[in-house]
């Protein structure tokens, strides 16, 4: 597991500068795929089909893992909206209460 955690860590440090800051300071292997696929998703226009993503994700990937396609769909399946067979879209970000404005 060490070893393998060492491996993502330099595989991070070696992406391009507007990737590799998305990940620093952040362990959640998760949270990389989720961040990466944000931005896929933002730079296909908010909606995609998973080959799409696959395509915009390949070559920017945090990992080197060879199962890099099962974790993307496993994170879109877990944390975004479904639109159509195999179609994803960036779910609407509810706003937290404690950064609603108060003022009446």
């Amino acid at each position: 597991m060490k070893i393998r955690y060492l491996e993502e860590t330099n595989d991070i440090l070696s992406l391009a500068k507007k990737y590799r800051t998305m990940f620093l300071g952040n362990s959640s292997v998760t949270h990389l795929w989720g961040t990466v696929i944000d931005e896929a998703l933002v730079s296909l226009g908010g909606k995609a089909t998973l080959h799409q993503i696959y395509a915009e994700v390949e070559g920017r990937r945090p990992t080197k893992t060879v199962h890099w396609k099962a974790q993307i769909r496993k994170v879109l399946r877990k944390f975004y909206r479904r639109v159509a067979e195999a179609t994803y879209a960036l779910e609407p970000r509810p706003i937290p209460v404690t950064q609603l404005s108060m003022s009446f």
